[in-house]
């Protein structure tokens, strides 16, 4: 990964306040140090190093095949794995936003133009369209209805869109599995 994503306390250690993670260190963990004493016992291994159980287990809940779902180590491998089988297209990213999409993108020889607003988005045919909804570090929601206009009027454009932050809102977002009908 590039500089700049990772958590400061390392280089600055007076830090009080450290909102770069969401683990918390300023509230009681005794109930959570209670569980983990817990089941310790049952964290014996490793997981299956490719996930198969997981994938068999989704691909029957969603009804898709196996093969149509990624099960990765988290947000920031997708993004990079993305990145790297679309490598050297051409990608809109919207900022202020999470550090990874632009580094996975430089480091995969992207062409990368920063949308600042709704207003100023022009999709790339053939290329990705990534944004974080809710946003990363903003929290801004993306209107539903013109992110749901913007998919379906650029239908040559591949939109990375990660919602690792949906619990955290009640507004309207994307349904996790969102696909335009293809021609």
């Amino acid at each position: 990964m590039i500089k700049g994503h990772g958590d400061d306390v390392f280089e600055y250690p007076g830090i009080k306040y450290n909102f770069s993670s969401n683990i918390v260190y300023h509230t009681d963990l005794e109930a959570l140090y209670k569980h983990l004493d817990r089941i310790m016992p049952f964290i014996c291994s490793y997981p299956e190093p490719d996930a198969e159980s997981l994938t068999c287990f989704w691909a029957s809940h969603l009804d898709v095949m196996t093969d149509n779902l990624c099960v990765t180590n988290g947000a920031t491998e997708a993004i990079y794995l993305i990145a790297q089988v679309y490598r050297e297209s051409k990608s809109v990213i919207f900022v202020p936003t999470f550090s990874e999409y632009a580094d996975a993108c430089r480091i995969n020889r992207h062409k990368i133009t920063l949308a600042y607003s709704e207003q100023a988005v022009k999709p790339p045919v053939g290329g990705l369209c990534w944004l974080c909804n809710p946003n990363n570090p903003t929290g801004k929601v993306w209107d539903y209805e013109w992110l749901t206009e913007l998919i379906e009027s650029n239908p040559d454009c591949i939109f990375v869109i990660d919602q690792s932050y949906a619990p955290y809102t009640r507004k309207k977002v994307l349904d996790a599995f969102y696909a335009t009908e293809q021609p």
